[in-house]
Order: C-alpha cells, then sequence, then structure tokens
C-alpha cells in the first residue's frame, strides 16, 4: 500500500512540472502582445568592464534574442527610439549587449540592425525603477571615413568615442571624445583630445579625378580645410560628393563622403538607410548651402554641425566619363 502510494505521488509530480513546462509559453519579444517588465530587462545581463566595442563586430555582438520596436516603446519614449533609428523602423530590430547598475541609474546597452544589415550602438539610461532619463548613439558599422571606430566604457562609467588611423608617416592621427550622464540632465562631454589639427596638414579629396560635366559638379569653399567638391553621379539625378569641416581652430572635425539625391530646381539631399544623418543642399549662383537636418554625430565632432554655406571656387578640370567612371558603392 505505501509503495503504490509513493510511486503515486512521484507520478503525481512528474504530471504537475509536465503540465508547468507546457503552459509556459516562449517570451515574445516582438511587442506584438505585452511584455513583462521583468522580461524584457532579464535580457540585459551585467556588463564586465571596462569593455571596448569597434564598430566592425556590432554584428557579431548581436547574439541574443531579437527585440521589436514595439517592445521597446512599451517602456521608453516613441519618439527616444524615433531620434535613435530615424525614419527606418520598418524592419530594424534590436538586440540586448548588457546594462551597467549604479546607484542613481541603469545603462542598458543594445544594438539596432536594419534588414541591410547596418547596425548602431546606443545607451539608454533609466532610474532604477526603469523610467526613461535618456539616450545617446555611439558607433555606427557603416562609416567609409579611412578611420578605426571604437569606444572604450570604463566602471564610471565614461564612454570615451575614438576616432583613429594611420598617417602617412605611419603616425597615429585621433580624435577621443568622452561622455558621461550626469546625475541630472543629459550625457555632456568631458574629455576632447585630438591630433588632427597638427597632424592633418592635408585633406585628400577621394572625388577630386571624377567626372564633373553637370553644371552643378562643381569645387566650393572657403579655404583648404573648409570646403566640398561635387561630382557627377552614377546615373540620373544623383551627384557624388566630399564635404570636409574644420571648426574651433581643428577640435571640431567632420567629413562625409556620399551621394546626395537632387530633389528639384538645384535643391539635393544626402541619406542613407538606417543612418540617422541627413543633410540637405541648396545651390545658389554664387555657391552652395549646407544644413544638416538629422543627428550627423558620426561624421563630425561635437558640438558643430554641418551647417555651411560654401562659395564657388574655380571649376573643375572636365573629365572624359568614359577614362574614369565614379564607383556606383559610394557610400
Amino acid at each position: 500500500m505505501g509503495l503504490h502510494f509513493k510511486y503515486g505521488r512521484l507520478g503525481l509530480c512528474i504530471c504537475l512540472f509536465v503540465w508547468m513546462g507546457c503552459s509556459q509559453q516562449p517570451v515574445d519579444y516582438s511587442g506584438n502582445t505585452p511584455l513583462k517588465q521583468t522580461d524584457f530587462l532579464a535580457l540585459f545581463t551585467e556588463l564586465k568592464l571596462p569593455i571596448v566595442i569597434a564598430d566592425t563586430n556590432l554584428i557579431k555582438l548581436s547574439d541574443t534574442a531579437k527585440i521589436g520596436y514595439k517592445a521597446f516603446t512599451q517602456f521608453y519614449p516613441d519618439s527616444t527610439l524615433q531620434t535613435l533609428v530615424g525614419k527606418q523602423k520598418k524592419g530594424t530590430h534590436f538586440r540586448a549587449i548588457g546594462k551597467i547598475t549604479k546607484t542613481n541609474e541603469v545603462y542598458l546597452l543594445f544594438i539596432s540592425i536594419t534588414p541591410n544589415r547596418e547596425a548602431h550602438l546606443y545607451v539608454i539610461v533609466t532610474s532604477q525603477k526603469n523610467e526613461y532619463l535618456d539616450s545617446k548613439a555611439f558607433l555606427y558599422n557603416k562609416m567609409d571615413d579611412r578611420y578605426r571606430h571604437y569606444v572604450h566604457i570604463n566602471r564610471e562609467p565614461t564612454f570615451l568615442v575614438v576616432r583613429e588611423k594611420t598617417g602617412k608617416d605611419l603616425e597615429s592621427i585621433y580624435t577621443k571624445t568622452g561622455w558621461i550622464y550626469p546625475t541630472e540632465g543629459s550625457f555632456m562631454v568631458i574629455v576632447n583630445d585630438s591630433n588632427e589639427d597638427t597632424k592633418m596638414n592635408v585633406v585628400i579629396n577621394p572625388i577630386d579625378s571624377f567626372p564633373a560635366l553637370n553644371p552643378l559638379s562643381w569645387d566650393y569653399g572657403s579655404d583648404k580645410k573648409n570646403f566640398i567638391s561635387v561630382r557627377d553621379g552614377n546615373s540620373a539625378g544623383k551627384l557624388l560628393f566630399f564635404l570636409h569641416v574644420e571648426k574651433n581652430d581643428g577640435s571640431c572635425i567632420g567629413e562625409i563622403k556620399g551621394t546626395m539625391q537632387l530633389t528639384g530646381n538645384r535643391k539635393g539631399v544626402f541619406r542613407k538607410s538606417g543612418d540617422p544623418c541627413i543633410v540637405n543642399f541648396n545651390f545658389t549662383d554664387n555657391g552652395i548651402e549646407c544644413k544638416e537636418t538629422g543627428s550627423c554625430g558620426n561624421y563630425r565632432g561635437i558640438k558643430c554641425l554641418l551647417d555651411e554655406q560654401f562659395p564657388k571656387r574655380k571649376k573643375p578640370s572636365r573629365k572624359n566619363p568614359k577614362l574614369k567612371t565614379p564607383s556606383t558603392s559610394v557610400r
């Protein structure tokens, strides 16, 4: 009798465990159904600091659960994510990297990935009760400016964003910008270190020899370090450009090489899928006006927007397109 009772209880326990396992559905992180805050935050494990994250390994770090846009907006303002990802909501998902827990706030690190595998590293700062405080983008994996980009995060934490490359004499050319989140307010700069003003004596224009047959294809600029070159695109309605600016005695440097889409009479716009940076161009009889309307922090230093007016220089030599054709993959 006792033996039957013992095995009966064992069978009841097994059935109970099986029932509990079957009743637990996988967590839906798409955001199409209500998501528990505990399930969402469980994706962000504590990071061991210091760490270094490079733009080249953002995709490799994204091996955690896929999080939908709607899942984030259950906990944080939609306007925050719109600022981070721009107009690329459709098809963009997120992956958790980890968190940094401090006395007064929590830092959630995550990556956004577009369908064409463009990735950004973001940080959202919250209170201990997961109340939104601030956010910032730190890295982008599709930069085409000939620099290496990475962010070093220490225990404070300070987010030291670095861009560097090797110069023609094998010397290191770099700009380092350190960001912290104060007790209140928003991210602020505490470190701004660069040797580019002394090392970058000559700015090389990578599209200088490209065809310049379009009436708008011209060289515009005030000096050798503040200019924009415009060249013929690979199809009608498109122009290549290379924009370089140096402000505040060289402490703020910006540079973009890309393609502008002509949008009207002597107007153009630069935008790329998954990139929050947008620059509008307005050609005049005497020059060109550039206006940053998106967030172009990946292409320039801190607190210096790409808002410029450049006068015309001399007309570039008209190249024969059959001898030199611009690349179709300019970004």
